[in-house]
């Protein structure tokens, strides 16, 4: 392992004023290197997993891997769509949606990691796919509560998509879109592939040499390669740990996530009906249906807002506290390595 990103490490995870620690950490070889970074991979995934359990997933874990199967996933297309049409016929940055549309693609390039994940009972990969698949209908309902607005023709009464006069300029930079952008940056430098690929080796060599229950800890430490334990600390492990952070704060579930991605299809929906209907009596349901979903659209979407901004300052808050937070080597090992002198 390089040697100054070992030392990285060092001083952004442990503590290095516990003498036992530092002395332990500054000596021992390239192999216990891995082995002790390999523990604290383990250590943080585990205070992750913590937070997972509380977060609504919905059916995302029912589409086994394949996120053309989550609920309403054409919906969700059709809605980033006619955003980033309007975006470009505004002439107006399309980053935040071609952010969301490129995680989409990212998670279907790797689809084999993922259902492979599921039919092994690979834990770290099931939780990473349901986790970026969750912020990607997240990031979805927050965009479209920050730039779309519903607009009524003063003519016609009838209700149109705009984008909003004042739409919130600081979305793309919430936690949601810096990591699913740090996901995308990642799988373009192949890390997302071989840390995977690596992860579900590990298992699979676990499963096969163990007949008890696999263990989470077996799975970290034999794999553990310079490459992959810089991968692992590096991106995995740290996007898992701010996504899970601001999909808990937010508490929201995925129906209510979805409820203004289904506004837009059916206002859109009558607007078809308007534009095919003669009568002015039936004309006038369809606009009072309408005004309808407007209002409930309207409520939705202000709720949505406040609950992002909240939630977004209190996981940075979060965050920085857990920056805070150093570990001792016996936090992360039982055992002092071989090759350590602390003498």
């Amino acid at each position: 392992m390089n040697r100054d990103l070992y030392n990285q490490y060092i001083k952004e995870y442990f503590d290095i004023a516990d003498r036992q620690t530092r002395k332990c950490l500054v000596t021992i070889n390239e192999a216990d290197q891995n082995q002790v970074l390999g523990s604290l991979a383990s250590k943080l995934y585990d205070s992750i997993v913590k937070k997972v359990t509380d977060i609504d997933f919905g059916q995302i874990p029912m589409s086994k891997g394949d996120i053309t199967k989550i609920p309403n996933y054409m919906d969700i297309m059709e809605c980033l769509t006619t955003i980033r049409d309007m975006m470009v016929a505004k002439r107006q940055s399309t980053a935040s949606a071609d952010t969301i549309f490129t995680a989409v693609e990212n998670l279907k390039k790797y689809k084999r990691i993922w259902e492979k994940g599921y039919n092994i009972e690979c834990e770290v990969a099931v939780v990473f796919y349901n986790t970026i698949a969750l912020s990607i209908v997240s990031a979805t309902s927050i965009l479209i509560s920050a730039t779309v607005e519903f607009v009524k023709d003063p003519a016609s009464e009838i209700i149109d998509l705009e984008l909003a006069k004042i739409s919130n300029s600081k979305t793309k930079d919430g936690l949601l879109f810096k990591n699913l952008e740090r996901f995308n940056t990642s799988c373009k430098k192949g890390e997302i592939e071989k840390t995977f690929d690596a992860l579900l080796k590990a298992q699979r060599s676990v499963k096969e040499n163990a007949e008890s229950k696999i263990v989470k800890e077996d799975v970290f430490t034999i794999l553990m390669t310079g490459a992959t334990v810089i991968a692992l600390l590096s991106t995995i492990i740290p996007i898992l740990h701010q996504l899970t952070i601001a999909l808990y704060n937010l508490r929201q579930s995925v129906s209510e996530y979805l409820a203004g991605e289904a506004d837009i299809i059916r206002l859109n929906a009558e607007k078809v009906q308007y534009n095919r209907t003669k009568t002015p009596e039936q004309r006038k349901k369809i606009i009072k249906k309408q005004h309808k979903i407007a209002d409930h659209f309207k409520k939705w979407s202000n709720m949505l807002m406040v609950k992002s901004t909240k939630a977004n300052a209190e996981s940075e808050r979060q965050i920085a506290e857990d920056k805070k937070q150093k570990a001792k080597l016996s936090d992360v090992t039982d055992t002092i390595p071989d090759s350590a002198s602390i003498f």
